[in-house]
């Protein structure tokens, strides 16, 4: 028996990392433009293989897509997913969470490092000649080895708990803020201390983001926050754009409230070219960084990362067994 499917990501995605589709599916791989393509696509389809970052699958797909049992993300993120459409056509939803924390923990340090040595303002000097220069502007008093600071992770999830785990290696003071306080035995076994919201801001040295977007957390960072901390502190986005107030973060690196801030993840991708961070006054362009959601984006996370979803859904619609993390199944509530 084959299984037909859709898969909203092109299929040299899957053939880079050696990704071999099994015969029992049939996959007809194209990036879709609008939920109305995926309806005229997919029609008589039994599952969805997407990203997190696809246009967003609603109403208009899982009410127009009668045979779909299943949509399986690529991605940890729900954000481009009506889950109230698919509960109300019964279609299970699952992601694949944990699939590339190592990448995402790992580029927190990559991002974190380039800021805290200030190396985009010595690329640019260095590279127009002004070797010299660079020496003398890059002052020691502002360039900043990892360890002996605080490193404050706002939700300690899977990635959260990697970045506390890297973190604690290099001799961090570990905080963190989460809705949901960790029991105190897992507190003590990531060296973490709770604070709460509004603590952590003042607290920490360096601070970075891994929550999801949510109506609560939708501009969760913003200019009360920015005062808040230090003005020598930094900000690691690369979780959702959406969290951060873009404008307001701006505004803090222009009048000196916030040191740097390495951003990964958008309001809206990509940005358009009037964006703000693409205007920002020469005197601070450079303690931006900025990056193409691309935190969990290597050979290993996307092996990991399609590996599991073809074989989930196979497993599932050809073997009859339990979908893993599933918002619709048991088995969720037992892994996440």
């Amino acid at each position: 028996m084959v299984i037909e499917g859709i898969c909203l990501r092109p299929a040299q995605d899957f053939e880079r990392v050696g990704i071999d589709i099994p015969n029992s599916l049939n996959i007809e791989f194209f990036i879709p433009e609008s939920e109305q393509q995926i309806v005229e696509r997919g029609r008589n389809v039994d599952f969805i293989i997407a990203p997190s970052h696809t246009v967003t699958i609603g109403e208009k797909v899982f009410g127009g897509l009668h045979n779909l049992k299943v949509l399986q993300l690529t991605g940890a993120g729900f954000d481009k997913v009506d889950l109230d459409a698919a509960a109300r056509h019964g279609v299970p939803v699952a992601h694949a969470p944990g699939q590339n924390t190592r990448s995402v923990a790992q580029y927190v340090f990559i991002m974190a490092g380039l800021l805290l040595r200030r190396m985009l303002e010595g690329h640019h000097l260095v590279f127009q000649g002004q070797y010299r220069e660079a020496r003398n502007t890059l002052t020691t008093p502002t360039l900043h080895e990892f360890g002996d600071q605080n490193l404050a992770i706002i939700g300690m999830g899977r990635i959260g708990r990697e970045v506390a785990r890297i973190g604690k290696f290099f001799d961090y003071r570990i905080g963190y803020y989460d809705i949901k306080k960790l029991p105190p035995g897992d507190e003590s076994e990531i060296q973490a201390t709770y604070f709460d919201r509004e603590a952590i801001f003042q607290w920490a040295d360096v601070i970075t983001l891994h929550i999801p977007l949510t109506p609560e957390t939708r501009l969760m960072v913003g200019k009360s926050e920015f005062n808040r901390m230090k003005p020598n502190a930094i900000l690691i986005n690369i979780s959702r754009g959406g969290i951060v107030d873009e404008d307001a973060l701006c505004k803090a690196l222009l009048e000196g409230r916030l040191q740097g801030a390495g951003v990964d993840v958008f309001n809206q991708e990509p940005p358009p070219p009037d964006h703000p961070f693409f205007h920002l006054d020469p005197a601070v362009r450079h303690r931006l960084l900025l990056s193409s959601h691309m935190g969990g984006k290597t050979f290993e996370a996307n092996r990991r990362m399609y590996s599991f979803a073809v074989e989930n859904v196979r497993a599932y619609l050809v073997d009859g067994k339990p979908l893993r993390y599933s918002l619709n199944f048991d088995e969720y509530n037992k892994e996440a």
